[in-house]
C-alpha cells in the first residue's frame, strides 16, 4: 500500500473509495437527478466516472445539447416572489415553485393539443 507523507506523519493512502467518497458520489447523483432529466443526468454521471487520464485528454468541457422540434419557451415573472421567498422555508418555496411549473406544463400540453 503506498504511503503519503503528511505533516511529518506517514499515513496509508487508500486506492479504493472510502465511505465518505461513496456518500459524496450518491449525493452528486441524487442532486443531478433532482434537477435534470434522467437521460441527461445519466450521461453526465457516465462522463464523471471516466478515468482522470481520459479527462485530461479532453480539451473542452462536454456540452449536453440536443435538438428538439416544436419547443415553446415560457418567460414568467412571479409578482411578489422576493417577499414570498423571505416569508417561507426553502422546502415550502421549492414545493410551491414545483406546483406552479407543473401547472405551466399542463397548460402547455393542453395548448399543444388544441
Amino acid at each position: 500500500m503506498p504511503l503519503q507523507l503528511n505533516s511529518g506523519l506517514m499515513k496509508p493512502q487508500h486506492d479504493r473509495p472510502t465511505c465518505e467518497d461513496e456518500g459524496q458520489k450518491i449525493e452528486k447523483e441524487r442532486l443531478l437527478l433532482s434537477i435534470l432529466p434522467k437521460h441527461i443526468a445519466d450521461e453526465m454521471l457516465q462522463d464523471m466516472k471516466k478515468e482522470p487520464s481520459q479527462k485530461e485528454m479532453q480539451q473542452f468541457n462536454t456540452m449536453y445539447m440536443y435538438r428538439h422540434e416544436n419547443v415553446s419557451i415560457l418567460f414568467a415573472d412571479i409578482v411578489g416572489f422576493t417577499q414570498l421567498s423571505s416569508s417561507c422555508s426553502a422546502q415550502e418555496l421549492v414545493k410551491l415553485l414545483n406546483e406552479l411549473f407543473a401547472r405551466f406544463d399542463k397548460l402547455a400540453a393542453v395548448s399543444f393539443m388544441a
